[in-house]
């Protein structure tokens, strides 16, 4: 009965570390000029795409990395985040907006 017990129970924890993982990059918390509060965060391991939060009570939106020349740029088509290491700024594709800019951490 112990031998089943024992074999059962390995199998049930073998078969539990092949779930992938759920933890997820802290969100880094930035206040910015304008008064906006941005939190991002990279949302994969190979930081090829970005989770942003504009405000307290926002949703998240995924962006996707693009080419930049100086800094990180991600964007949906909608929204564009620019990450150039301790400053960055947000604005809307169709018009160019600025929705958020001087963004650094507090």
């Amino acid at each position: 009965m112990r031998t089943l017990i024992a074999v059962s129970l390995a199998s049930l924890l073998a078969g539990c570390s092949h779930w992938p993982s759920t933890a997820q990059t802290p969100w880094t918390r930035w206040s910015c000029d304008n008064g906006t509060r941005l939190d991002w965060r990279y949302a994969d391991g190979s930081q090829d795409s970005v989770e942003i939060r504009l405000g307290a009570d926002a949703s998240p939106q995924r962006l996707k990395k693009e080419p930049s020349t100086f800094g990180s740029t991600y964007s949906d088509g909608v929204l564009t985040f620019n990450d150039k290491g301790s400053e960055g700024l947000v604005y809307r594709v169709a018009d160019d907006e600025l929705l958020a800019h001087g963004c650094r951490a507090p």
